[in-house]
């Protein structure tokens, strides 16, 4: 099979983040497969977790990778499980692959982005910070090889040592790989194909339909939508009221309702090209 969507999934906090997003990517009648990465060693009972909230994607094990994921700041300690992510170069059985993080809500169909090269991703929250110069991995197409993946392992500690903290994450890799990816505009895909939900409002300003022209909203952050309880959820409402944040209420709706959302339809029942 030469393209696929991949994710990756560590632990089972972000079970319901993987069920939303497969939802969400159904719905958008996709024509090609998602695969679920999960790490070699990990128990029967994640497997078929996995299995209960992927919605018949197929599943691939793969080793983790042996680096230091120590992070310091309690912050960012979500950052160490994503190493796990550059596994992706290592999926050679696929000539291009689009890599989806797991707090996503997919709007609109997006297999167009197989068009792209190798290295396209967005520079989320440019409209938001524009001096913001770098890509955000959350979604990436990457076209997999053994050299590629030595690479990106291989400067797991430069990167690191690049840093001001030394707290990174696969982001950070990607990054120092190629600095000067920003000047690369055939390599940047639109914001609106991964913006943070706490920003989708300014890119909406900008685009030709609004909110209509959304084809992916990022929920980034330690805290996910799918942690909330109901009155966690309600305290972030009045919050966001309070500063008349209504767009991210509006966001955090959005994804609420597509956790709650049942579907029919599966991966394994779609007839790919």
């Amino acid at each position: 099979m030469d393209y696929s969507y991949v994710t990756f999934i560590t632990n089972e906090r972000y079970l319901l983040g993987l069920d939303t997003m497969c939802k969400s990517l159904l719905l958008t009648n996709t024509k090609y497969p998602l695969f679920v990465v999960v790490p070699t060693n990990c128990d029967d009972s994640f497997i078929n977790k996995v299995k209960m909230h992927s919605y018949g994607a197929e599943i691939l094990r793969i080793d983790r990778i042996e680096c230091n994921t120590e992070i310091s700041n309690p912050m960012y300690k979500h950052w160490g499980d994503t190493f796990f992510k550059l596994n992706v170069a290592r999926l050679t059985q696929f000539k291009k692959v689009i890599m989806l993080d797991l707090d996503f809500l997919i709007l609109k169909n997006i297999d167009s982005l197989f068009e792209y090269p190798h290295m396209s991703a967005c520079a989320s929250a440019l409209v938001k910070f524009p001096d913001w110069k770098y890509l955000n991995s959350g979604l990436m197409v990457i076209e997999p090889s053994i050299k590629f993946f030595d690479k990106l392992v291989t400067n797991i500690e430069n990167a690191r040592a690049a840093s001001k903290t030394g707290d990174i994450g696969d982001q950070d890799v990607f990054n120092y790989l190629y600095p000067d990816w920003f000047e690369h505009k055939e390599l940047r895909i639109p914001e609106e194909y991964n913006e943070f939900y706490r920003a989708v409002y300014r890119l909406a300003k900008t685009l030709k339909h609004g909110w209509r022209d959304i084809k992916i909203i990022h929920y980034w952050g330690i805290v996910k939508p799918w942690h909330l309880t109901r009155k966690e959820l309600f305290k972030q409402y009045l919050v966001n009221a309070r500063y008349g944040r209504f767009d991210v209420n509006r966001c955090l709706r959005m994804y609420r309702r597509m956790m709650r959302k049942r579907i029919k339809l599966s991966f394994d029942n779609i007839e790919y090209d």
